[in-house]
């Protein structure tokens, strides 16, 4: 496993906290915020690990991933 492919990893963890993708398991689709916020903190503690260490392409990675979920997080949020 790579750095994008974890990247992926922690952000498919977080869609499926969104009740975007399916659990694979029960097949169902439930939010669970508390999941989607854990998430995008370790990847935010990653960006901040992980400073001047990555290729261009890793950091826009990180960088869009953790923006992109914050974006969909803060809509769950104001929802419930």
């Amino acid at each position: 496993m790579n750095f994008s492919e974890y990247i992926t990893f922690l952000s498919t963890n977080a869609l499926l906290g969104l009740g975007v993708v399916e659990n694979p398991i029960t097949g169902e689709k439930k939010k669970n915020l508390k999941l989607v916020k854990f998430t995008i903190e370790i990847l935010e503690l990653l960006k901040v690990k992980t400073k001047g260490n990555l290729e261009p392409e890793e950091a826009t990675l990180l960088e869009t991933t953790i923006a992109n979920l914050w974006t969909r997080y803060k809509n769950e949020e104001t929802e419930e």
